[in-house]
């Protein structure tokens, strides 16, 4: 396990209307880095910004991202969790030699520290692309060295966790869209995130994509970045949100299209883009 930096995590007002959607019924705080991949010590939310029907609906696809692709990696890293840890995890073994397939549980001890990610192009809008639902790319997976060796043996393959890329994409349009109201208020951007949020829109990779734009800067003590850009699309500014899940494991980071801005946020983000 890496040692990272201590969680430092700014406050926010109340929105008091749902981000998403607008209703002011039933609000609950909105985490901006899901309650999941937070360390323990630390929460970063923005208070009354989640109404309940739309919580519910991003509960799900953060739990298939947290649990089937991330699960484990979290158990290590003793992230926070709502429910009991683990002690193993359910996996199967793949003999390519006679294609057996086995189930097994691994001790939690002993499943190799992997994080899954993506190395996708930039965002369809950034490349002045048309609509799409499918992600051009590939996955990535980084581990220390002799991780993966320590339960594979030759002629083995191994299921490290499941995988949705429109899922990771939604979790990821729910942590830029919640961070940029948080840093700058809903009326600094038209936003153009809650459709693909809530589930009314699959082209995410219209507005979610990679950030290939040179080396990331060693982030060896940084466990999640999120930092805001703007960029100007056929001159008209927008609003963009980089995020580097995990980035003491060298992950990649991803740039999301969060809205075209409005008014003094152009000159603010310019002036000031951290």
């Amino acid at each position: 396990m890496s040692a990272y930096e201590r969680w430092v995590a700014e406050k926010y007002e109340p929105v008091n209307r749902c981000i998403y959607c607008g209703s002011t019924d039933n609000l609950s705080d909105e985490h901006i880095i899901p309650y999941g991949l937070q360390p323990r010590g630390g929460d970063w939310f923005l208070p009354k910004a989640s109404c309940a029907r739309c919580a519910d609906i991003t509960k799900r696809f953060e739990g298939l991202c947290l649990q089937g692709t991330l699960g484990p990696l979290r158990t290590k890293l003793n992230l926070k969790s709502r429910n009991k840890s683990k002690t193993s995890v359910e996996t199967s073994i793949n003999y390519r030699e006679d294609g057996r397939i086995e189930k097994a549980n691994v001790p939690i001890d002993d499943f190799p520290m992997v994080c899954i990610g993506f190395d996708w192009d930039a965002a369809g809008l950034l490349r002045h692309a048309n609509p799409a639902t499918e992600f051009s790319g590939t996955q990535i997976v980084r581990y220390p060295a002799g991780e993966i060796e320590k339960v594979i043996r030759e002629g083995q393959a191994f299921k490290l966790g499941r995988v949705g890329q429109l899922e990771f994409a939604r979790m990821l349009a729910k942590i830029a869209h919640s961070y940029a109201v948080a840093k700058f208020g809903e009326g600094a951007f038209e936003p153009l995130l809650p459709h693909l949020i809530l589930g009314h829109d699959a082209n995410a990779p219209y507005l979610i994509g990679g950030d290939r734009s040179g080396s990331p800067l060693s982030s060896q003590s940084v466990l999640h970045d999120v930092y805001p850009q703007a960029c100007d699309v056929n001159g008209v500014p927008h609003l963009l949100v980089g995020i580097r899940l995990f980035a003491f494991m060298g992950m990649p980071r991803y740039l999301v299209v969060v809205g075209k801005m409005r008014g003094s946020a152009v000159d603010r983000l310019r002036t000031n883009p951290l």
